[in-house]
């Protein structure tokens, strides 16, 4: 996979429409040229919002139909009653309404981000949908306005694109472009966390219904900044098979696996910036769970470390306390036993490159010790936690991303509604 650019036939962008206080853009939408299959993960907290539901229907209504993604942010239309379905499922027709070609009022999916239990000013994004139709481009100015436009309590936008070429029948390149949403509230469980991956390639809804399913595990469901799943939390994808015109409909196809792969990559690559980007974080932290039971074990574990307000402090505080890392492991309830268990504790510069590493713990017991090295190693801000559990050596490799806990997230939160 490479760097390239947007993908065929999306046009991307967003305007100020006045949901936001300090006239930053809070209205973007990802229309398509062509229709569009589409799927999508969401979250699982009970006080689903309004736009969630919206989407889950018209993803289970038409999910090979979809036109385009219209999201607000500045407002979560979360709690808000049958108002706010009311208010979600205008936000669809306004989307429909601007949609392009065959697209034009086609069910569209509508997202919003923001404080939870405010109505949605449905005016301001009415008109915000207007002066929308104008402005989105089919360029990567239009997906970084599009990114701008869904920042919360984000520091920067987030936007990624990739290629890959498909052999065989196929024989073309596909793109891939994507934008996420979050720095805090995030712990997704699919948190606030909004992801959008679009793709020009062809393929079927119910692969892309996998791969929607497959990339999330292995992205937006390894994050956690606060252990916080918000009401809103989407990760969506749109093909619009642009890039060919023979679709792929075959799991065993190698087609399918690298589509797979190149929504996964992308979205890896965002779900890290959520990371790095997390509310006054001072430490990007890998936790690597090898060799678990089997994969679900893996995430369970690296989730009781990652969600740990010990195992943050200390990692702020620059104390490697291994103690509180086994701890976390112990009562995480995945399977193991405590005599095969090896911890490594490393950090990396900004390529990525290890500088040092520390065997803290060996086979159940404390190993290298070296409390000056270990302080050095957690003064950079790239740490993994590297665990070996020992059970099964043909377990995929799970990684988890998390951050430090810090003052200024005490701050930020406090102040999140002025």
């Amino acid at each position: 996979m490479s760097a390239a650019r947007a993908p065929l036939g999306f046009l991307a962008g967003s305007v100020h429409c006045g949901l936001k206080k300090n006239n930053a853009k809070d209205l973007a939408a990802i229309l398509s040229l062509y229709p569009c299959t589409a799927a999508g993960v969401f979250t699982k907290n009970k006080f689903r919002a309004a736009p969630v539901l919206v989407c889950e229907a018209n993803l289970k209504d038409a999910p090979s139909a979809i036109g385009g993604v219209l999201i607000n942010s500045g407002c979560a239309n979360a709690c808000t009653g049958d108002q706010g379905l009311k208010d979600a499922h205008a936000m669809d027709q306004l989307c429909r309404d601007i949609s392009i070609g065959a697209n034009r009022q086609k069910p569209s999916l509508v997202l919003s981000t923001g404080v939870i239990g405010q109505p949605l000013d449905l005016a301001k994004i009415e008109k915000g949908t207007k002066q929308l139709a104008t402005v989105v481009a089919e360029s990567e100015d239009g997906w970084n306005d599009a990114a701008m436009g869904i920042m919360t309590t984000d520091t920067y936008h987030k936007f990624m694109t990739t290629s890959l070429a498909l052999e065989g029948p196929y024989n073309t390149e596909v793109r891939f472009a994507g934008i996420a949403k979050g720095a805090g509230m995030i712990h997704p469980n699919m948190a606030t966390m909004l992801g959008i991956v679009a793709t020009d390639a062809n393929i079927s809804a119910a692969l892309l219904k996998k791969i929607c399913t497959y990339a999330a595990d292995r992205s937006f469901n390894c994050i956690s900044v606060d252990g916080d799943t918000s009401t809103n939390d989407s990760f969506v994808i749109l093909a619009n098979g642009a890039a060919c015109e023979q679709q792929i409909v075959a799991e065993d196809d190698q087609a399918y696996l690298d589509i797979r792969a190149g929504v996964t990559g992308i979205a890896k690559k965002l779900a890290r910036e959520l990371v790095r980007d997390g509310e006054g974080a001072t430490k990007f932290v890998s936790i690597i769970v090898e060799e678990a039971r089997h994969y679900e074990d893996a995430r369970i574990a690296a989730v009781a470390i990652a969600t740990s307000m010990l195992v943050k402090t200390a990692l702020f505080g620059q104390d490697a306390n291994w103690g509180r890392i086994v701890c976390a492991l112990g009562y995480s309830g995945a399977e193991f036993n405590g005599d095969n268990v090896n911890l490594h504790l490393s950090s990396r510069d900004d390529n990525g490159d290890t500088v040092d590493s520390l065997h803290l713990f060996k086979n159940g017991q404390p190993f290298e010790i070296d409390e000056e090295r270990a302080a050095e190693i957690l003064k950079h801000r790239e740490i993994d936690l590297r665990l070996n559990v020992g059970e099964n050596a043909d377990t995929e490799t799970l990684t988890y991303w998390t951050t430090d806990l810090t003052y200024d997230y005490i701050k930020i939160n406090a102040d999140y509604r002025s």
